[in-house]
């Protein structure tokens, strides 16, 4: 515990930073690490006291505190004497993840505000002897003062919650707030963030479908309120409210999000996802300018384990980087007879005159060839009929170099690759018609 504490006092220290930033990060990790073990064998206060000590690292491992946060709402269940004082320290934190544990315990309360009346209860002792206080005291009752006004501050900040929760439950002002801000698409501003954050933690949830359907249709999202959807990812294991953990998770890799954690729960719930209509925002990711490759790889690796859900997507790509991730994939495909590159619908310009180039050094590089994975390129292609329709000079010298692959009799599996990509154009050429 002292460990834990020390480390705790060390990282909040502002001014002067003692610490390069890799260091903080070392001493970050051992003090959550060092919390998880031993936070199971402690008493409720103590696990409380500790939680709430280290809490300021929850937005570098938000993952770490939902595990924690689960094992202090089991032992408030179980331990009813000490539940008023857990109870006082927690609720500053205002985490939504304590708020089923603390609506079952004040539903027991008759006047919520006695609970607060117990921390005087020391000092109203102390004072009832005394029958005056010299000057020295004066500090001391300064402090006595500031406490209990502290106290009746948390009191307030209840109830205005509650006026808050009351006000903004209201169906008719969401609705509102969307159709601000745009007639043609839902759009998730900070307003609405915030609104639905507040509704999340209200024990009224009537309209919850509703609104869970609703906001999958905001495949756009304001960039400061990013950080009031991160609050969504502790629903991850709620059965209720998982899909806004998995709204959240996408969104934030959406826009850059590098954590390894994210990716996780996209795919421990990937059923889910594909249950429900996640397609359009998958998409979106894909085609996002800020996403990690990293975490891009193993999304597109994860979809195409998925065949059936993987030919239900089709992109637009505008970065290199990404077009040149799928055609690696591609090289790398093994074992499904799914293409990764028929995900692919469209390209910029650039695009296509990068693949062009991509395809003439290919081919010259005896030592990398790979027949098939041509073969399956220029099919492509062809199928797409050189990129929906589109006719520019580009395309013309795109269609003769395929062409005068297809004269060169030392491809064979490419010849009939080309051959049948033609085959499936002229079949469907009403498709193609402009």
């Amino acid at each position: 515990m002292l460990k834990i504490f020390a480390l705790s006092v060390l990282l909040d220290m502002k001014d002067p930073l003692i610490f390069e930033i890799q260091q903080r990060q070392d001493l970050r990790l051992e003090m959550i690490n060092s919390l998880q073990i031993l936070l199971p064998n402690l008493s409720l206060l103590f696990a409380t006291l500790l939680f709430i000590r280290c809490y300021s690292l929850y937005e570098y491992q938000s993952v770490a505190f939902h595990q924690m946060a689960e094992i202090i709402i089991e032992k408030f269940s179980n331990d009813k004497p000490n539940q008023e004082a857990a109870f006082i320290a927690l609720k500053q934190l205002r985490n939504p993840e304590f708020s089923n544990c603390f609506l079952e315990f004040i539903k027991q309360k008759s006047d919520l505000s006695e609970i607060f009346q117990l921390n005087s209860s020391i000092l109203y002792e102390c004072l009832n002897k005394r029958n005056s206080f010299n000057s020295s005291n004066t500090l001391l009752l300064s402090l006595i003062y500031t406490t209990e006004l502290a106290f009746d501050m948390q009191i307030l900040q209840m109830k205005r919650n509650d006026d808050e929760q009351s006000r903004i439950s209201n169906w008719k002002d969401l609705d509102e707030l969307w159709n601000d801000l745009s007639t043609n698409e839902k759009i998730m501003s900070v307003k609405i963030a915030k609104w639905i954050t507040n509704y999340l933690n209200s024990p009224n949830k009537n309209n919850l479908s509703k609104i869970i359907e609703n906001v999958l249709c905001c495949l756009f999202i304001e960039p400061n309120a990013l950080s009031e959807i991160e609050k969504w990812l502790i629903y991850q294991t709620d059965k209720s409210l998982q899909y806004m953990a998995y709204y959240a998770a996408l969104q934030l890799i959406i826009h850059g999000s590098n954590s390894s954690d994210l990716f996780d729960i996209i795919k421990k719930n990937f059923d889910c996802i594909q249950k429900c209509n996640f397609r359009s925002l998958l998409k979106r990711l894909i085609e996002s300018e800020f996403v990690n490759l990293s975490i891009l790889r193993q999304i597109l690796t994860l979809l195409h384990e998925n065949v059936g859900y993987f030919r239900q997507i089709s992109v637009y790509i505008h970065r290199t980087e990404v077009l040149q991730l799928i055609l690696d994939l591609e090289f790398e495909r093994n074992t499904s007879t799914t293409p990764f590159i028929i995900i692919v619908k469209e390209c910029s310009y650039d695009l296509r005159v990068f693949l062009l180039e991509y395809l003439k050094k290919y081919l010259e590089n005896p030592n990398t060839f790979k027949e098939e994975y041509i073969a399956i390129l220029c099919k492509w292609m062809i199928e797409n009929s050189i990129w929906n329709g589109k006719k520019d000079d580009f395309s013309d010298e795109l269609y003769e170099y395929i062409l005068s692959l297809l004269h060169n009799h030392d491809f064979l599996q490419i010849q009939k690759a080309i051959a049948s990509g033609f085959s499936f154009v002229f079949t469907n050429y009403e498709m193609y018609e402009e």
